[in-house]
């Protein structure tokens, strides 16, 4: 339905607000297209799980394989010509990669010279973005299934990290230890994220949250 016909017959009382917003919506989702001028190099040997673009720069982006691989791309273009391929930085080595998926990723929020890692291979890693050579590995008994570090917290470098055993965990990467269980949960913990705003309130997919 052509929008103007929308706002005649919304002006004529004959259709709802919710109803124009619904057909908006629905008209833009149809127009949605990949981009015909910019393009990824391909590195991934299978699907990507997860992206992170870094928030210092807004340069670095973060991509995470099924296959245990983390290649990092720059997305700028100096080119000064529109049509441009998204090139590859630099990639995990085999030796340091995860066994399996990568499930999410994550920069250090106030410096893109460290990233974290987590994935089915029941591990997560803090890294060292200019050597790719992970500077602590966690192990966790089930599938880490999400991670994330606040930020906007000042007073700590806490990482909040859900797994498939049916608990999120606290790690403090100044100690390198787990120092705190979040129970409550009946199953599998598939995404945590901490408050945007408030730097001791968390939260877990099963919309509990806590107040540290």
């Amino acid at each position: 339905m052509a929008m103007m016909t929308v706002l005649a017959l919304r002006e004529a009382g004959l259709c709802k607000p919710k109803e124009v917003e619904a057909i908006q919506s629905t008209q833009r989702s149809i127009m949605l297209d990949t981009c015909k001028l910019k393009d990824f190099a391909r590195s991934h040997n299978g699907g990507v799980n997860c992206v992170e673009l870094e928030l210092v720069e807004g340069r670095y982006l973060l991509t995470g394989g099924g296959k245990g691989a983390i290649v990092i791309y720059d997305t700028w273009n100096c080119s000064g010509i529109p049509q441009h391929q998204y090139e590859v930085v630099s990639s995990v080595s085999t030796e340091h990669k995860h066994k399996f998926s990568v499930e999410t990723l994550q920069w250090y929020p106030f410096d893109n010279g460290l990233f974290t890692s987590s994935g089915s291979d029941k591990v997560l890693k803090i890294w060292d973005a200019n050597t790719l050579v992970p500077a602590e590995t966690y192990e966790f008994s089930g599938i880490v299934y999400s991670h994330h570090m606040s930020t906007c917290a000042t007073e700590h470098n806490l990482i909040i990290v859900g797994t498939s055993s049916s608990q999120a965990k606290l790690i403090d990467m100044r100690t390198g230890s787990s120092i705190q269980i979040l129970r409550g949960h009946n199953d599998s913990v598939y995404c945590v994220q901490w408050s945007p705003c408030l730097p001791f309130v968390v939260t877990t997919g099963r919309l509990e949250w806590y107040d540290l």
